[in-house]
């Protein structure tokens, strides 16, 4: 199957890429805020986005290398983890934050390490 990209769907990328990236959706980064890093793994690709409030600061995402796609789902999304605090690590240096993930069983495993020891 082969995709096709149109004009139409370049001005839908496009407009798209310019509300994800102006004053009325992304926020200033304020130091006495919450700071959450919300982040995700695929197939080929991870993601993380810092939020304060609910709204987005920054985003940042990248391909995984060949080796890095044969690892285990787990493995990807606490590399999607690792990714997302090295990438902000100028705004969570020194803070309390929280990350969240949508899998399930590295959220139980981060807990026992937490609470274990």
């Amino acid at each position: 199957m082969h995709w096709h990209c149109d004009n139409h769907h370049d001005q839908a990328f496009n407009t798209i890429k310019s509300l994800l990236s102006s004053k009325k959706c992304l926020a200033y980064f304020d130091v006495k805020k919450q700071i959450t890093i919300q982040t995700d793994a695929s197939s080929f690709g991870i993601g993380a986005t810092l939020l304060q409030d609910g709204n987005p600061i920054a985003y940042a995402s990248r391909s995984m290398t060949s080796a890095q796609k044969n690892y285990a789902v787990i493995e990807k999304e606490l590399l999607a983890v690792l990714f997302g605090c090295e990438r902000f690590h100028h705004y969570i240096y020194g803070n309390k934050i929280t990350v969240m993930s949508d899998h399930k069983p590295l959220e139980n495993i981060m807990k026992e390490c937490y609470y274990g020891y």
